[in-house]
């Protein structure tokens, strides 16, 4: 359970990293680095302070029910926002697969592509 869980706090961090990294190249970001620094600072170090974290069979056993909860964030931190009143209309049909091609044919056709790519990697 350690190495599954050690695994997903890995993952988590990845995301954390490239999520902070996003932060940075934004505008906003550049009027105000010495602040995000700071505030950066303060996640890593915790996020840090988690790393040799390890939940033991007592921790989870007493795990009560209100941690299989879940609700959705959308719905805690709902912005209010203009835009998500706007109703998209009708929106023409802009094709999609020609008129008399069959589902068959497009099977002979990715056969096909399939059989290509295949050659292409061998070098046939």
């Amino acid at each position: 359970m350690n190495k599954e869980y050690s695994v997903r706090r890995e993952v988590l961090t990845r995301r954390l990293d490239v999520t902070i990294q996003a932060f940075l190249k934004s505008q906003k970001a550049e009027k105000q680095m010495e602040e995000v620094t700071k505030i950066i600072a303060r996640v890593t170090d915790w996020r840090d302070s988690l790393a040799d974290a390890h939940v033991s069979i007592w921790s989870a056993l007493a795990a009560d029910r209100s941690l299989l909860r879940h609700e959705k964030i959308s719905s805690r931190f709902a912005v209010k926002s203009a835009v998500k009143g706007v109703i998209i209309g009708g929106v023409p049909d802009r094709g999609g697969v020609l008129e008399g091609y069959t589902v068959d044919d497009i099977y002979k056709d990715v056969v096909k592509a399939n059989v290509q790519l295949a050659q292409k990697d061998t070098g046939g």
